[in-house]
């Protein structure tokens, strides 16, 4: 067994795939296309070991022993954390004799200071093991990266707790991380295949504390670190993986739950996605942007169509009290039913390929700079540049269908509504830039009138309960009068809140803007 110390990134992709998937995915041609070398096959287990109140967990590490053919392996992982499936975390490896941890290994590196420090206030106890086969395919991708796709299959066991294991890695051994996305969409087309969420390691520490099966809560948009020092092609990158993050991660609670803030969160990340493009499109490689924008518009829509559904059931029917509460509890048990049907068929959509292709292509653009921002000189310009520019033309969109605001048809309601979001969802990509006691201001006075417009387009869109229950041919008395006052107390209050909306209008009109020199 060799002594040698090894340290590296590991940069992988992680798939949960089913048994069928599985042997689908093994017998894909592009495997044998780009086949180099013959598959390997071999059996690991692995002791994984934290503190007893798991402060490597809490500090983003790991810590494992493997057995495999060859003897023991003792890595220690810094950075374990997942985004929409990839994974980068650097990894210290040293043969060790037996499954137990030798401290004095890690001493030896100066990159695992920190996880001997931790060790140096308590002791080392095994948490869980993971035992499964792999299969492993070494592949050369058309640009020359190598790739290595691995097929586990076992479990992680716990006590007497055991779950399974079933995914599919690729792993970048040399080339552009680009490569990786490409050769994953290739691998998956076809397939509904997702992302992994958690790490073997995590996936471990859940079973240990029987949180395996929690869906997580929905996520909204972090606003990315970036500063006026980041170029173009560094703001670019930060932002759209701040948008990959919010959408694969409110892509599994819509799939995996019925939280009404799902489809919500997942839709305004797909059109935040659309935002940031648009703010980078005088400088960015036009056919990807087009691309990716037609995709995200198309599962925006579905996404949207259980975010309306779940409006009317949450919102619209249940703000007004009647008289006689039992007619609008029957309204909110007919909407009910249409929303479930509405979610099956939402979910029947979204479990697809079309969201996979989507994120695993916009991995790949955000993994080529070049790609992204074709000339150089752009790439390296000062992001403010484009902030300014992006800002000042959406605020010139928001101006022009403010200016006769009081004639403005439904329509033509809803068209400035969508440019007052447009508006938000940019200055949220680049307020790290501005002053904060200058952003917060006017972003509280267009957060308030994006509320009014954003109710008043919920009323709008809540006639379709008429039609709905015009096709229930079963519709009772009572459920069609409950359908008549709650939209006429609506539009009752929409037109106070209209009222509203144009004095707020005026208000906004006069705030400075703050990206103005």
């Amino acid at each position: 067994m060799s002594n040698t110390t090894a340290l590296f990134r590991e940069i992988e992709l992680k798939f949960e795939v089913t048994r069928d998937q599985m042997r689908r995915l093994r017998s894909k041609q592009v495997l044998k296309d780009l086949g180099d070398g013959p598959q390997q096959e071999a059996t690991l287990r692995s002791i994984y070991y934290d503190t007893p109140d798991q402060a490597l967990r809490d500090h983003g590490m790991s810590l494992r022993v493997r057995q495999n053919a060859d003897g023991w392996v003792q890595t220690a992982k810094i950075g374990r954390d997942l985004m929409a499936g990839l994974s980068s975390p650097i990894e210290i490896e040293h043969p060790v004799p037996g499954p137990a941890i030798d401290i004095g290994k890690l001493k030896s590196t100066g990159v695992a200071d920190e996880v001997v420090k931790l060790l140096d206030k308590s002791s080392l106890v095994p948490m869980f093991e993971t035992i499964f086969s792999r299969t492993t395919r070494q592949l050369r991708a058309p640009c020359g990266a190598a790739v290595e796709v691995a097929f586990d299959s076992g479990k992680v066991k716990a006590g007497n707790s055991t779950s399974q294991i079933r995914e599919m890695e690729l792993e970048l051994k040399s080339g552009e991380r680009s490569a990786l996305f490409a050769l994953a969409e290739q691998l998956t087309s076809g397939e509904a295949v997702r992302f992994s969420d958690w790490s073997k390691a995590e996936r471990g520490f859940r079973l240990c504390g029987g949180q395996l099966d929690t869906v997580p809560d929905p996520q909204a948009y972090v606003t990315p670190d970036i500063s006026r020092t980041s170029t173009t092609a560094e703001a670019f990158s930060s932002q759209l993986q701040a948008c990959a993050r919010q959408i694969a991660h409110n892509w599994k609670v819509v799939l995996d739950s019925d939280a009404v803030e799902g489809p919500h969160q997942l839709r305004i990340g797909l059109r935040r996605l659309r935002s940031t493009l648009r703010a980078y499109k005088t400088v960015a490689d036009s056919k990807n942007l087009r691309h990716l924008d037609r995709k995200a518009k198309q599962l925006a829509a579905v996404a949207g169509q259980l975010r309306d559904a779940d409006v009317l059931v949450e919102e619209i029917v249940s703000a007004p009290a009647m008289p006689d509460g039992t007619e609008l509890t029957g309204l909110r048990e007919l909407l009910e039913a249409e929303r479930k049907i509405i979610r099956s068929d939402v979910r029947a959509k979204l479990a697809g390929d079309d969201m996979m292709r989507l994120l695993l292509r916009l991995g790949a653009f955000i993994e080529s700079p070049k790609k992204q921002i074709p000339k150089k000189k752009n790439r390296n310009r000062p992001v403010i540049s484009i902030a300014n520019s992006a800002l000042r033309k959406s605020w010139s969109k928001v101006e022009m269908k403010g200016r006769d605001i009081a004639r403005l048809t439904i329509e033509e309601r809803h068209s400035m509504r969508k440019s007052l979001k447009e508006l938000r969802y940019q200055i949220d990509a680049f307020a790290n830039l501005y002053p904060r006691h200058k952003v917060k201001p006017f972003c509280k006075k267009l957060k308030s009138l994006q509320d009014v417009f954003g109710y008043l387009n919920d009323v709008a869109m809540a006639e379709r309960i008429t039609s709905l229950i015009s096709a229930k041919q079963a519709a009772k008395p009572n459920i069609q009068r409950a359908a008549g006052f709650a939209l006429g107390w609506h539009t009752a209050r929409s037109q106070f809140a209209w009222r509203q909306a144009r004095h707020e209008w005026k208000d906004l009109e006069r705030s400075r803007k703050f990206w103005k020199a």
